[in-house]
C-alpha cells in the first residue's frame, strides 16, 4: 500500500498591493486671443492669467493654451514646482510668455478643447480636472465644433467653466458646455463701457479661483468706489512724510478652513496701492511656512495662508482711490461640510413672470438660523436685492427643512441671460436641526429622534445661478434672444470663410 507522502501546506496568500490615489487638481485655462479681443479685454485677461498663475498651489498641476484661428499651447500642463524658490522663477516666466500674447485672427473653440484634451491624455485622469474657457465671440474657425468634443470631455471628467464676455458670445452654446460636463456658465453683461466689461474679465476669473477647488467658497468680492472713506495713517516720529491712507475690509474665515486667500486686485493705477493682512488678533501676516504672499510687480497683490485661524480678518489697502482707479477685495477659503445650494423656479424664466428663489446652507446638514440675501440682474444692468425668508416646516412636510425662499415678479422688457447671487451668512453656535422629512418614513424611528443638536461655525457662502429666459418657461421652444442681440463680429476679409466653415458643418 503506498504510502501518503508528506502533507503539503498550502501556498500562501499574495501579498495585497494597495495603490492610493492622489488627489491632484488639474487646472487648465483656454484664453481667447482672437481680433475681438484686443485693447482693454485683452489686457485683462492677461492679468487674471498671471493671477492664476501665482495663485496654483505646488500639489496641484497647470497650464494655459490660447487660441484664435489656431490654439497654441503658451505653457504646457505640469506640476506646480513645490521648491519655493523654483516656483518663483517658473511663475515669472510664465507671466513673460502671457505678456508675449497678442489678440488677432478668428475663433476656434472646439479646437481649443481638442488641444485642452491632449494635453490630459498622455498624463492619466486625475480626480478633479477644470478647463476654464473664455471667448467673446462665436466659433468663426476650426475644424470641429464643442458639440464634437463635448463627448470626450466627459469620458475624461473634464469640468468645463465658460466665461462669456460682452455681446457677440454664444451664451446657449457655452451654457450647453458647461452644463454637460458638470460646469457652470458665467456672462459678463452688456451694460457699461469697454473698460469695465474688460475689468469684469480679471473679477470674474479672480472669482472663479476661489471656487474652483473641491470644497472651496468665496468669502468677499468688494469693491471700493472711487472717493472711499480712508482711514489717516498715523506718522511716526522719525517719519518726514505721513503715510497713505488705508482702507480695512473684514473677511470673516471659516473654523475648520485648511486654508484661506485674501488680497485685492486695482484697476487703473497699477503700482498705487499696498496690501496687508491682518489677523483676528490684529497681527500684520508676513511670509512663513505656512504663509505665502504674492504682488509687488502686478496690479494685484494677495496672500494664501494655510490652516488659518477662525474670525475676522482684515484685508487692509494702503493708497487713496481716485477717480481713474478701481480696487476690489477678495478672499476665497477651502472647508469640507459647508455649502450653500440655490434652487430657482421656473428653470427658464419669462419676462413679466415670477422667479422663486430657493436656498438651504448646508453644514453639513440643511440649518436654520442664517441670513440669506440673493441679487437679481438682467444682462442690460436691471437689478433687485431681496431677503429669502426661513420655511416653518413641519416633520413629514412635502419641502425641504430649513429651506429660505423669496419670490420676485420679473419686469416686462426683461434681456437675458438672468443672473441670480445668493449669499448666506450664519453667526454660528448650536442650532437644533429637524432631519429631512424622507427620514419619517422608517417605521424603527422614534419622532422624538426627528431632531438634532449641532454646532455651526460662524460662515459666509455665496452661490450664483445664471438662468435663460423662455416666453414658455420651458426648452420646447426656442429660448428668447438674450444678451447676443447684435450681429456677430467676423474680421474683414473672413466673412466667406466662416460661410463656408458653417456649410460643412451643417451637412455633417
Amino acid at each position: 500500500m503506498p504510502s501518503a507522502g508528506p502533507v503539503l501546506e498550502p501556498p500562501a496568500p499574495p501579498t495585497p498591493e494597495v495603490v492610493v490615489l492622489i488627489a491632484t487638481q488639474r487646472f487648465t485655462l483656454l484664453l481667447d486671443r482672437s481680433g475681438s479681443m484686443y485693447g482693454a479685454k485683452f489686457a485683462q485677461l492677461q492679468l487674471a492669467a498671471k493671477f492664476w498663475i501665482d495663485w496654483v498651489e505646488a500639489d496641484e498641476q497647470f497650464g494655459i493654451l490660447s487660441y484664435a484661428d489656431s490654439t497654441t499651447v503658451d505653457v504646457p500642463l505640469a506640476d506646480v514646482p513645490s521648491d519655493p524658490a523654483v516656483e518663483l522663477a517658473t511663475a515669472t516666466a510664465h507671466a513673460n510668455v502671457v505678456d508675449a500674447l497678442t489678440a488677432s485672427g478668428n475663433t476656434a473653440i472646439g479646437d481649443a478643447l481638442r488641444a485642452g484634451l491632449g494635453q490630459i491624455t498622455p498624463i492619466g485622469r486625475a480626480a478633479d480636472q477644470v478647463f476654464v474657457l473664455v471667448t467673446d465671440g462665436v466659433q468663426t474657425a476650426g475644424t470641429e465644433t464643442p458639440s464634437d468634443v463635448v463627448p470626450d470631455l466627459i469620458s475624461k471628467g473634464v469640468r468645463v467653466i465658460t466665461l462669456g464676455v460682452g455681446a457677440d458670445h454664444d451664451p446657449v452654446v457655452l451654457e450647453a458646455i458647461a452644463t454637460a460636463t458638470g460646469g457652470e456658465y458665467r456672462p459678463i453683461p452688456v451694460g457699461g463701457a469697454t473698460d469695465d466689461q474688460a475689468e469684469e474679465i480679471s473679477t470674474l476669473l479672480i472669482e472663479l479661483a476661489g471656487t474652483v477647488r473641491m470644497d472651496s467658497a468665496l468669502l468677499c468680492m468688494q469693491g471700493l468706489a472711487p472717493g472711499a472713506p480712508m482711514e489717516e495713517a498715523r506718522r511716526a516720529p522719525d517719519e518726514k512724510q505721513r503715510p497713505a491712507p488705508f482702507r480695512d475690509i473684514e473677511v470673516l474665515v471659516t473654523e475648520g478652513a485648511r486654508r484661506c486667500t485674501l488680497g485685492a486686485v486695482w484697476f487703473g493705477a497699477a503700482g498705487d496701492f499696498r496690501v496687508e493682512l491682518l489677523d483676528p488678533l490684529g497681527r500684520v501676516i508676513g511670509h512663513s511656512s505656512s504663509t505665502r504672499l504674492r504682488g509687488g510687480t502686478q496690479a494685484y497683490s494677495f496672500g494664501t495662508i494655510d490652516a488659518p485661524l477662525a474670525g475676522k480678518w482684515s484685508v487692509r489697502v494702503h493708497g487713496l482711490v481716485r477717480a481713474d482707479a478701481r480696487v476690489r477685495v477678495f478672499g476665497f477659503e477651502e472647508r469640507s461640510g459647508l455649502r450653500l445650494t440655490v434652487d430657482c423656479a421656473p428653470r427658464f424664466p419669462a419676462p413679466n413672470g415670477t422667479l422663486q428663489i430657493r436656498a438651504r446652507l448646508h453644514a453639513p446638514m440643511p440649518v436654520p438660523g442664517a441670513s440669506v440675501r440673493a441679487r437679481v440682474r438682467d444682462a442690460r444692468g436691471w437689478s433687485r436685492e431681496l431677503e429669502l425668508q426661513g420655511l416653518e416646516l413641519r416633520a413629514g412636510g412635502h419641502a425641504p427643512p430649513h429651506a429660505y425662499q423669496a419670490e420676485l415678479q420679473l419686469p416686462d422688457d426683461l434681456l437675458g441671460p438672468v443672473t441670480v447671487e445668493v449669499e448666506a451668512r450664519h453667526q454660528g453656535g448650536r442650532v437644533r436641526v429637524e432631519l429631512d422629512g424622507r427620514v419619517f418614513s422608517r417605521p424603527d424611528l422614534e419622532i422624538e429622534r426627528a431632531f438634532a443638536a449641532v454646532h455651526v461655525p460662524a460662515c459666509v457662502r455665496r452661490k450664483r445661478v445664471v438662468l435663460r429666459l423662455a416666453s414658455t418657461q420651458d426648452d420646447k421652444l426656442p429660448f428668447r434672444r438674450g444678451s447676443n442681440t447684435v450681429p456677430t463680429w467676423v474680421p474683414r476679409g473672413q466673412q466667406r470663410f466662416v460661410d463656408a466653415w458653417n456649410a460643412r458643418h451643417r451637412r455633417r
